[in-house]
């Protein structure tokens, strides 16, 4: 798992990896490629499934199922960990449908 917080300005962030020192050096490495690629050709920023995670919570915590959600999130974690939400298409999510239907929480 992936905590990120940024500055007011969002200028400069704290990651606070979970997962390993392997998968921290891969995240790393994929986050400074971004960057660079943003800075350098104007690319549009991409959003990885954890960021859109936690901003999710965080603008959620007065609806009502909100620990159901993150029961919910918490249960997709492991299927959409470290996707950008580009990857994050109908058949992966169909398949992860068929996944729970047939293995079940």
């Amino acid at each position: 798992m992936v905590a990120m917080l940024a500055n007011s300005n969002a200028t400069y962030w704290l990651l606070d990896v979970i997962t390993g020192l392997p998968l921290a050096h891969e995240f790393h490495d994929k986050l400074k490629t971004q960057l660079s690629r943003q800075s350098m050709l104007g690319e549009r920023r991409t959003y990885l499934w954890e960021e859109a995670v936690l901003r999710y919570l965080n603008e959620t915590t007065h609806m009502r199922d909100y620990e159901g959600d993150k029961a919910r999130l918490r249960w997709l974690h492991p299927h959409l960990e470290g996707l950008s939400l580009t990857e994050i298409t109908r058949e992966r999510m169909d398949g992860i449908k068929l996944l729970y239907m047939y293995v079940g929480s």
